[in-house]
């Protein structure tokens, strides 16, 4: 579970990953990069990284 406050509410309560009781070390890494990545992913996303972003890249963005 991981939590970040954008507009008033947590934009990643919806990202979560299953880990499975047996997972192997190595599955395990995958499952986290994987979560870490699909976190990154939405907080650059979020409102105000949107905001942050030079003008340039933000053309095209709505």
């Amino acid at each position: 579970m991981a939590n970040y406050e954008s507009e008033g509410r947590n934009i990643l309560s919806t990202v979560w990953h299953r880990i499975p009781r047996d997972v192997s070390d190595a599955a395990l890494a995958l499952i986290v990069e994987a979560f870490n990545q699909e976190i990154d992913r939405t907080v650059d996303d979020s409102y105000a990284m949107r905001l942050a972003r030079p003008a340039d890249t933000n053309k095209g963005a709505q």
